[in-house]
């Protein structure tokens, strides 16, 4: 910014009684600030220290140092500043919270999110105003409790009644036994179980109002009843406890999960079938909208169906990939049978998948398919009553010219609607959103290119074998690729000469006929002047009177 437009930004925020040093280079907060000020930012800066006394800060309601590396707060901080109603320490490297944080009986918001050296926080139960808590990302993995009460920590929670926000990791669901009355209160939550010792890199790319996710859970624990029926969005990674994801599904208490929106499963190893079985009544996984299943190797001949088929009346996405057992993801019966609002299907690595559905099944609004690595998936669910609204078909090139038409007016009408795209394995996921960058992705990172660049010798060797193999693949290629391009050329060669004497050909049968045009025009001439001359000479024989 200039300079000049600078200075006239930060004097109208003095006049607004807002103070803001963002993005600026200032190590350490100013100890005395104007008393007038009410909202302080110095968020993304490179704080290290903060003073131990703010002077003249009784005012202030706002306080933004997210993304500052700052290591501590000093213990008479909030003493300071009791009338803060919104505090922001997200992405700083901080260890603990002071005690006095109880002072703040008028926070609103509390934010500490992707704090990763966080471990402990003191007791909030009196921050009775609190609406907003947000301890993702952090190493908290149990709320705060006192010292031989472990149901404390979740009477801290149910003690803030205008709570309406929360975000949250935990070790395990024992300590989270919510009730579900509580759970409906809260306008958004983002809860994540997950063991201390189970590193995942799983980050859900959708932000939906109420999520949950499980990672190294089993299903069977109690305590979760309340989670599931209060989600609009679940996600199970390498969970366990049962092979049949209905069975969770239909249990009683959850009613039939008929407010989930999406459902993501991955990494399962257990499971063997999804949405299978009897329906026990209306109204179950009505809200679905999204389905996602990745890597669940003992999945094996359908992702849905009959019975289940008839209650996903709202599904409009189906992505399925890394399921090498499964077949066929819908299925159908004798009677016709309809998913009204399916938009999009993405299927990748599914080496047996042979069909997405039966003929009775249909899809009137299907708008997207992605396919990749499906060699045996020679039919698609387009007819000639759903063709017009395909946009885009995603593939590679050979499987398209593979597949099976049942009639060739369809294939014309889609093919300009696909788009070539190179051999890949990961054709969904590339196609989710930027995940945001948290520390521990970071790590997630770093240790996956250290373990590129310092891994097994033996799989860096099956890796280059491979790249040889597919270059010697290429070189033999090579011949025929000549062969089939000298062909062109000596076919192009000839095509060329043959319009030569075409065009030569032409030229002299336009000259031939100029010829006898005027030979005619010379010989009706030479005609009329023999005609004449014979006239003329038999009148002049023409004896008198």
């Amino acid at each position: 910014m200039h300079g000049l437009a600078r200075d006239m930004a930060i004097w109208i925020s003095i006049e607004t009684r807002f103070f803001c040093q963002a993005g600026t280079s200032v190590s350490v907060i100013p100890q005395k600030l104007q008393k007038s000020l009410t909202r302080t930012s110095f968020m993304n800066c490179n704080i290290t220290r903060i003073p131990s006394q703010l002077f003249r800060c009784s005012s202030m309601t706002v306080l933004l140092l997210q993304g500052n590396p700052l290591e501590k707060i000093p213990d008479n901080l909030f003493r300071e500043v009791r009338a803060l109603r919104v505090l922001n320490l997200s992405g700083t490297l901080i260890k603990s919270l002071p005690s006095t944080l109880l002072h703040l009986v008028q926070l609103r918001a509390f934010l500490v999110r992707d704090c990763c050296y966080l471990e402990k926080l003191p007791l909030f139960g009196d921050l009775c105003e609190l609406q907003m808590l947000d301890l993702s990302g952090t190493r908290l993995r149990e709320l705060p409790w006192k010292r031989g009460e472990p149901r404390a920590a979740i009477d801290e929670l149910l003690s803030l009644q205008k709570l309406s926000v929360l975000h949250l990791r935990l070790d395990s669901a024992n300590c989270l036994t919510l009730e579900s009355d509580w759970l409906k209160r809260l306008r958004k939550f983002n809860i994540r179980i997950s063991p201390r010792n189970c590193h995942s890199n799983f980050l859900p790319t959708q932000h939906e109002e109420k999520r949950v996710i499980l990672r190294g859970v089993d299903l069977m624990t109690g305590g979760l009843e309340g989670l599931f029926c209060n989600a609009s969005a679940l996600d199970l990674v390498n969970c366990g406890g049962m092979d049949n994801l209905s069975e969770v599904v239909v249990r009683h208490k959850l009613h039939g999960l008929s407010g989930l929106k999406s459902l993501t499963i991955s990494s399962c190893d257990w499971i063997t079938t999804i949405l299978e079985g009897i329906v026990p009544k209306r109204g179950c996984l009505g809200m679905l909208k999204t389905l996602e299943v990745v890597d669940c190797r003992r999945l094996e001949n359908q992702l849905i169906s009959f019975s289940f088929l008839r209650q996903l009346k709202n599904l409009e996405e189906i992505k399925v990939g890394e399921c090498r057992r499964i077949k066929r993801l819908i299925a159908g019966s004798a009677s016709n049978s309809e998913l009204p609002k399916l938009k999009t299907i993405e299927m990748w690595d599914m080496v047996n998948l042979k069909g997405v559905c039966t003929r009775t099944v249909h899809l009137p609004v299907l708008e997207r398919i992605g396919v990749s690595n499906c060699s045996l998936l020679v039919k698609l669910p387009i007819t000639a009553y759903n063709a017009a609204a395909i946009k885009e078909i995603r593939g590679e090139l050979e499987w398209w010219n593979n597949i099976a038409w049942q009639d060739y007016e369809i294939k014309s009408l889609v093919q300009r609607r696909f788009q070539a795209c190179a051999v890949s394995t990961s054709l969904g996921k590339e196609e989710r959103a930027e995940e945001p960058e948290t520390p521990e992705r970071s790590c997630c990172k770093l240790k996956k290119v250290g373990s590129l660049l310092l891994g097994n010798p033996e799989e860096k060797l099956m890796l280059f074998q491979s790249n040889v193999n597919t270059f010697e693949k290429e070189m033999d290629n090579l011949p025929d690729q000549r062969k089939r391009l000298k062909h062109e050329l000596e076919l192009a060669d000839r095509n060329d000469k043959i319009a030569t004497k075409q065009y030569k050909l032409g030229r002299k049968v336009g000259e031939i006929l100029k010829e006898v045009e005027r030979l005619q025009k010379a010989g009706s001439f030479h005609a009329s002047m023999v005609i004449s001359n014979h006239q003329a000479s038999t009148t002049r024989h023409i004896p008198g009177p």
